[in-house]
């Protein structure tokens, strides 16, 4: 299969997801994380304020990264970028970094001796430690030339992000916050600035006229898209697929949790074999996978 290799990113996204929420689960990650600016509720007002609040996240930086490109201002465009994501990579590896020292520590009989050490030895190991891993994953993001290991990185902080939103987010906002997500993810490529930027890049190349803001989009945009040959996915749907394999996870447990696997392999699958392929050579690569999954995800949660 010609794009195996980005279904294993995205399986790979899935599987790290699990994990990733069996050690917040061990740990009662919930509990030490504020859920500011969200709200962590089940009422209906905190669901509309929870999904409105991210509508209007997503659609803010999608507007500063449409303007930037459309007016040349690539350095910016990158230094907000990279600064952005470094930022989001340090706090978010750093955290779930910790969380793994401390499951290895207790499982791993080699790793304990650590705690031999003398105590301001043990202590700095422990902080420089996960602030080594966010450094390397930094370096793996944004220096490595090796397309894969790009897209490990860019698909581990995704992963980690969709994680952490699933912990401080209430099982219901996660699914209509998946919901809107993948409808707006909808107007976004087939009507919005995705689609325009897409579109108007093509058909400068198509005339033979360079477009006044190249390099390449996914070059542009390189941290927010991973690319694996000629199929590129954006790190936001990596961050709505870990968010609902999380929750439920965290919700529901493991045996459900492994449920959504599937169904959202299978919905990614469809929408880059299918879809992309009879519309324009791109399409949004939530409504498919979210539809399904939420519906299963729904389905045990009634039941349950």
């Amino acid at each position: 299969m010609k794009n195996l290799r980005i279904v294993f990113i995205v399986l790979y996204s899935l599987l790290t997801a699990l994990f990733l929420s069996h050690l917040a689960h061990m740990y009662n990650l919930e509990s030490e994380l504020s859920s500011e600016p969200y709200i962590r509720a089940e009422t209906p007002s905190a669901i509309l304020y929870n999904v409105f609040l991210t509508l209007a996240i997503v659609s803010i930086t999608g507007f500063i990264l449409f303007t930037l490109i459309r007016r040349a201002k690539i350095n910016v465009l990158r230094a907000v970028k990279v600064a952005l994501i470094s930022f989001l990579i340090l706090v978010l590896t750093s955290l779930f970094t910790s969380l793994l020292l401390m499951y290895l520590l207790e499982k791993t009989p080699l790793l304990s001796i650590l705690l031999l050490l003398p105590h301001e030895v043990s202590d700095v190991l422990i902080i420089a430690l996960p602030i080594a891993a966010s450094v390397a994953h930094i370096y793996m993001t944004f220096i490595c030339r090796n397309e894969l290991v790009n897209a490990l990185a860019i698909a581990t902080y995704g992963t980690e992000a969709g994680t952490y939103l699933a912990v401080i987010l209430p099982q219901s906002t996660v699914i209509v916050v998946a919901v809107a997500l993948a409808l707006y993810d909808l107007f976004a490529v087939y009507r919005g600035f995705i689609g325009k930027l897409v579109d108007e890049l093509r058909k400068g190349v198509d005339q033979g006229v360079k477009p006044h803001y190249l390099p390449p989009l996914h070059t542009v945009l390189h941290g927010f898209i991973l690319k694996l040959g000629n199929v590129g996915l954006g790190v936001g749907d990596i961050v709505v697929y870990s968010m609902i394999v999380s929750s439920m996870y965290l919700n529901l447990g493991l045996t459900y949790s492994l449920l959504m696997v599937p169904p959202l392999i299978a919905g990614f699958i469809v929408t880059i074999r299918v879809l992309a392929r009879r519309k324009r050579g791109y399409a949004p690569a939530l409504p498919i996978p979210v539809l399904l999954a939420t519906l299963i995800y729904i389905t045990c949660a009634v039941l349950l």
